[in-house]
């Protein structure tokens, strides 16, 4: 009888982790990316678009996504017969713009495939660990994902940066699957920054 009772509690501890798991379903960092994708291939169906770079933020600090008001997201694209190499679209406000195409490609990222955008941290998991961090002394401004072209990074990472007048740029970089936290300090970036400086030319 005991080992029924065990049996059947155990398959009910089973059933309600499955149920909470299914229950999260896409976060909105991924519903974004996919509706991002549908408004592309609904202009230009033909289309194969990776993912290279989402930058999110206008200068006002966050604590999660929901509270981002500026999004762009920027993807390598492959048409026939057409010459653009990448496509960006934004969701501002709430509202999405009309895609744009470049003759050049985003520099710097390596291609992630989507949809689905598979991750297991969230931003606003990854804005948890931030605060967790002995860098951490604000609420970050500004978020970029990506899967840098830098030594020793094998993954998708959320990259905040942080920027002190006079002082070396600070980028902590939080891992998309494994939670994997790294920092990187560079003199060369200014801020804020607009699109272009992502792009370079096609050979």
């Amino acid at each position: 009888m005991r080992k029924v009772l065990m049996l059947l509690l155990l398959t009910a501890i089973v059933f309600a982790l499955s149920g909470c798991l299914v229950m999260r379903g896409p976060t909105l960092f991924q519903r974004l990316v996919s509706e991002a994708v549908s408004r592309i291939k609904a202009v230009y169906p033909q289309s194969e678009l990776y993912l290279r770079v989402i930058w999110g933020g206008d200068g006002t600090p966050f604590n999660s996504a929901e509270e981002v008001q500026k999004w762009v997201f920027g993807f390598q694209f492959n048409l026939q017969g057409n010459s653009a190499r990448s496509a960006l679209i934004d969701f501002i406000d709430g509202v999405w713009s009309e895609p744009r195409l470049y003759d050049a490609f985003i520099r710097d990222c390596y291609d992630i495939p989507v949809p689905p955008l598979y991750m297991s941290y969230d931003l606003s998991d990854a804005i948890s660990i931030l605060k967790m961090l002995s860098e951490y002394k604000e609420p970050p401004t500004w978020v970029f994902f990506r899967r840098p072209v830098y030594p020793g990074l094998y993954e998708p990472y959320y990259i905040f940066p942080f920027h002190t007048p006079g002082e070396t740029n600070t980028y902590i970089l939080i891992g998309s699957i494994t939670g994997a936290v790294d920092t990187v300090r560079d003199e060369g970036i200014e801020f804020p920054f607009g699109e272009d400086e992502w792009f370079e030319p096609a050979e």
